[in-house]
């Protein structure tokens, strides 16, 4: 039950800092938001969604890993 709640939280925690971005986003003037600041922004993204991903596909190799070792 506890790891639920962990999750929960984490999940709205994401969630309401993609709402405030949005919103931050909506403020800024046009001139702030430049093409090279875009650029930038997408060269970043790459690597650190492959980064991301991982880190995040580690652990579950490693558990896949030691359910089908335990299984058999």
């Amino acid at each position: 039950m506890k790891i639920l709640v962990i999750s929960t939280i984490i999940f709205l925690l994401i969630l309401a800092s993609g709402y405030s971005g949005l919103h931050i986003k909506s403020g800024w003037r046009m001139s702030t938001r430049r093409t090279k600041s875009r650029g930038a922004v997408r060269q970043v993204a790459g690597p650190v969604s492959l980064l991301l991903a991982l880190v995040l596909g580690t652990p579950i190799g490693v558990s896949f890993a030691y359910f089908s070792t335990q299984k058999t």
